[in-house]
């Protein structure tokens, strides 16, 4: 069999696998997936090179940039699917721990013929941007431990628990050397909303198709999702042909304080969250599990300057009002960015919506045949950012 020249991106699928579903991520613009392997060389006395080497736990980082046009996507990551997803929106502290996965495909065949893997992944950053003249981009940091390369396509199920914890599985798993079993990651949500990994041999075991799961599904139901590579023939996941292909910033409204902001040229919002890697002695550098701290959620908005008008919401002054210093401004003030439906630009499709923001750094600028641009970069006043479908409540 001749060698491919190469994997063109056409050939390559992100994937989300979640508590409720598989999600083929729609709009990608960019994928990747380092992986660093932390070394430390040992020396001793008496020695003129390195008697050898300590390996640390690996680090995995993988992001994926998308162009910004619905709620799916956050549904998942937040333990929805678009169609439970609330009406008020979801917050960000209730990102789930999710696995990503990189499906690719042969050009002639179009069956996945090799898998990318991270398991057990925490979600450790979300950025979104903004442009006046750009496509409107999301993006997702996903940290874990483990990657995997695969020679067969990843399967997914999703499957209820019963009063004989048994499941069957949709394909045969096919036997992993290095895991030391058939299943990638299994992730057990019960019916009173508690959650757990599962791990084969000590919660469950694997014969051909069937699972049993030993003593781990109390109370007795819910639900199962597993992940395994089996050789039947599996082809990409359907991506969305609904929402639109990208958002541009005219599409995008920016409010504060329920006032629509005049002349806006960009906006950010960042989130970021601290996670602590829980180890134990013993455990072979395997995470009992990660720990993950409140949200730092910071942004900016830059303004083509003209008048006071935005400084007096700023500072809850009037406009009339001579001396404005935003030293003294309101912490507040929510902050609200719309994107509109390019097809019915009436319509909302999606809003972020932080209750309350705290500037923090103002900026001024001008240079020769230049417009004079205003920058504010601001912080959420309590960490709290909503992602809603539509216009939401706000």
């Amino acid at each position: 069999m001749a060698r491919r020249a190469r994997i063109h991106s056409r050939d390559l699928q992100p994937q989300i696998a979640a508590p409720k579903g598989l999600l083929g991520v729609a709009r990608v613009q960019r994928f990747e997936w380092p992986m660093e392997l932390p070394v430390t060389n040992i020396d001793e006395l008496g020695r003129v090179l390195h008697v050898g080497t300590t390996t640390e736990i690996p680090n995995v980082t993988v992001t994926f940039e998308a162009f910004d046009v619905s709620h799916n996507t956050y549904a998942y990551l937040t333990g929805y699917t678009p169609g439970t997803f609330p009406v008020s929106g979801a917050s960000i502290t209730e990102f789930k721990n999710v696995d990503v996965i990189g499906q690719i495909r042969d050009q002639t065949t179009k069956n996945i013929v090799n898998a990318l893997y991270v398991k057990r992944g925490t979600i450790t950053g979300m950025d979104a941007t903004f442009g006046v003249r750009d496509n409107s981009t999301v993006s997702y940091t996903v940290s874990s431990n483990s990657k995997k390369e695969l020679k067969q396509p990843v399967y997914y199920d999703n499957l209820s628990i019963g009063p004989t914890s048994g499941v069957t599985l949709s394909q045969t798993p096919t036997y992993l050397p290095r895991t030391s079993g058939y299943i990638l990651d299994a992730y057990q949500v019960s019916a009173n909303g508690s959650t757990a990994y599962l791990d084969e041999g000590t919660d469950y075991t694997v014969t051909g198709t069937s699972v049993q799961l030993t003593g781990v599904n109390t109370p007795p139901s819910g639900t199962a999702w597993f992940t395994y590579t089996s050789a039947t023939p599996k082809i990409f996941e359907a991506l969305d042909d609904v929402a639109p292909a990208a958002i541009q910033g005219k599409y995008v409204p920016v409010t504060i304080s329920l006032q629509n902001i005049p002349r806006v040229q960009s906006a950010s919002i960042s989130v970021s969250f601290p996670s602590e890697e829980i180890l134990e002695m013993g455990g072979l550098g395997k995470p009992v599990g990660y720990e993950v701290g409140i949200p730092e959620v910071t942004g900016e908005i830059s303004v083509l300057k003209t008048d006071n008008e935005l400084l007096s919401i700023l500072d809850g002054t009037s406009v009339a009002t001579v001396e404005h210093d935003l030293e003294y401004a309101r912490n507040d003030l929510p902050l609200k960015i719309e994107l509109k439906n390019p097809r019915n630009p009436s319509q909302v499709l999606l809003t972020y919506y932080i209750p309350q923001i705290t500037l923090t750094s103002e900026s001024d600028e001008n240079t020769v045949n230049q417009s004079m641009n205003e920058t504010f970069a601001f912080s959420s006043t309590t960490g709290e950012l909503i992602v809603a479908s539509g216009g939401g409540v706000y």
